[in-house]
């Protein structure tokens, strides 16, 4: 890989997302110790699949970040939240210090709050991941061609900057900068209000098929385009959606208000011709995806 200015990484939560970027690290030749913080079990197998090269308990903090200069910080939303502080004051001056939470806002405040000049934070979100979970899903090559958002902070020297979005590039991720503001925002219209929308449906067509006289037709119906439009449905509450609920639940509610007025639009052209304008517009967007 090209010259980078970490020596040393540590990567916190060493699941899909944390032991693939572990992976993609050797993959492209990072040229230094990888190191986990996760559970024993977890870093057993993290080990013997290459993801780090050693590992530590999250209650050996210290030991683990000794002469580190790059940390990844990859659990849940809410352990994110709650973990930066301690991992900002036990890192080493000079540190740059990244996560990979799918909310932003609150993680960028959290480790502002922690107010350390010396170690710098830069968000992140790599929007890749898999319906498999855990360290033995990890995936040398699961941010190729994903688009990975990084979070810039005018205070992070530019070397520490560019090296990880050097990083990240030489991964094979396409790297897009945006506000914490802006991130939540766009993540809230295209992410997380289809899951409440596939959800909803769900919902509403597994009851439909409860009914007295359903006879079970709604579900044995259920092809291919309901099939498509609800996959996500499947995804569990916790820990992902309740931390993402909680954390952008203004944006998302913003987002579910703007979706209800389109619909008003559609629900008023059902049998009219005008309706052709909505699919027309909509098959021009949806080409460009």
């Amino acid at each position: 890989m090209d010259q980078t200015p970490f020596h040393r990484a540590a990567i916190l939560g060493v699941g899909l997302i944390g032991g693939s970027l572990g992976l993609a690290m050797r993959r492209i030749g990072f040229p230094g110790e990888i190191v986990g913080i996760s559970r024993q079990s977890t870093i057993e197998r993290a080990v013997e699949l290459g993801a780090i090269d050693a590992g530590f308990g999250y209650d050996q903090l210290p030991q683990a970040l000794d002469g580190v200069d790059l940390v990844f910080v990859c659990s849940p939303i809410q352990h994110i939240i709650d973990t930066l502080p301690s991992v900002i004051a036990e890192a080493g001056p000079g540190t740059l210090v990244t996560d990979s939470g799918s909310t932003k806002r609150q993680i960028v405040a959290a480790a502002a709050a922690a107010d350390r000049k010396d170690v710098h934070f830069l968000g992140g979100h790599p929007m890749a991941g898999s319906e498999k979970s855990g360290v033995t899903a990890a995936d040398p090559f699961l941010f190729q061609n994903a688009i990975y958002v990084l979070v810039p902070d005018a205070s992070v020297p530019e070397p520490l900057h560019l090296g990880l979005r050097g990083l990240v590039r030489g991964m094979g991720a396409r790297v897009l900068e945006l506000s914490a503001q802006s991130h939540d925002t766009v993540v809230a219209a295209i992410s997380h209000l289809p899951q409440l929308l596939a959800t909803s449906l769900v919902e509403m067509v597994g009851q439909l098929d409860e009914g007295d006289d359903a006879h079970g037709a709604f579900l044995m119906l259920a092809a291919g385009g309901f099939r498509d439009l609800t996959r996500i449905a499947s995804s569990p509450f916790a820990p992902v959606w309740k931390d993402i609920c909680a954390t952008n639940g203004d944006r998302i509610t913003d987002m579910i208000s703007q979706f209800r007025q389109h619909l008003a639009q559609v629900t008023e052209r059902v049998g009219d011709d005008a309706l052709a304008q909505n699919f027309d517009y909509a098959n021009r967007v949806r080409d460009t995806i």
